[in-house]
């Protein structure tokens, strides 16, 4: 019996951000939605088949438009659609100047610390093959909070791309024999397939 692949969000803090005030207002002095809420509308918001760049689309719009302490209201193309305007900027002014002036987040938790945790892991792995994903995943959880399923494979899939990972998938998946590796972009699609972990593995180039 065949399945059909499941199109998932790729979720950060700048998601986060447009979703909850395009959706349910402003996210300062406090949010009104709780994380579940946006994630859940995230998961409804995002197009059949078009995940990849959904999920690009809303993430640089949140690191360039829709920032944390100085987003880009006056000309906001989502203004006439978004339930944060016009109270956006009046909401970040009321902030007492440490809140406004915001804190960077911690290094831990970037992406760009996860995939220095990634490959730290396949350096330390024996086998060639390198580790089924969801083996990957707990490992990295061992010593700290557990990693998201989206945002592993989309970290994964990013050092494919440039080159520092080889991402292997099964025929079964693929169509092709067993240890070719793929290429393309990210999918952002979950099925059963890969939440058994036996069709996607990481290793080192």
């Amino acid at each position: 019996m065949s399945t059909v692949p499941k199109t998932v969000p790729f979720f950060d803090t700048n998601m986060h951000r447009v979703l909850h005030r395009v959706f349910f207002g402003p996210d300062v002095p406090a949010a009104t939605a709780k994380p579940k809420e946006v994630r859940d509308l995230a998961s409804r918001l995002v197009p059949e088949g078009r995940g990849w760049a959904w999920n690009e689309a809303v993430m640089e719009f949140g690191a360039l438009r829709c920032t944390a302490r100085r987003p880009a209201c006056p000309d906001c193309p989502l203004q006439n659609n978004c339930k944060a305007h016009p109270k956006m900027l009046d909401a970040l002014a009321a902030l007492p100047r440490a809140e406004k002036n915001g804190r960077a987040p911690r290094y831990e938790d970037t992406n760009r610390y996860l995939r220095g945790r990634v490959l730290a892991r396949l350096r330390e792995e024996a086998d060639p093959d390198g580790l089924p994903l969801p083996e990957l995943a707990r490992r990295l959880g061992e010593k700290t909070a557990r990693v998201e399923a989206a945002r592993l494979e989309a970290v994964v899939e990013s050092l494919e791309r440039d080159g520092l990972a080889r991402v292997t998938r099964g025929a079964e998946t693929s169509g092709r024999p067993a240890g070719a590796v793929a290429k393309g972009r990210a999918s952002y699609v979950a099925g059963p397939q890969r939440e058994k972990g036996g069709s996607i593995r990481v290793s080192l180039p």
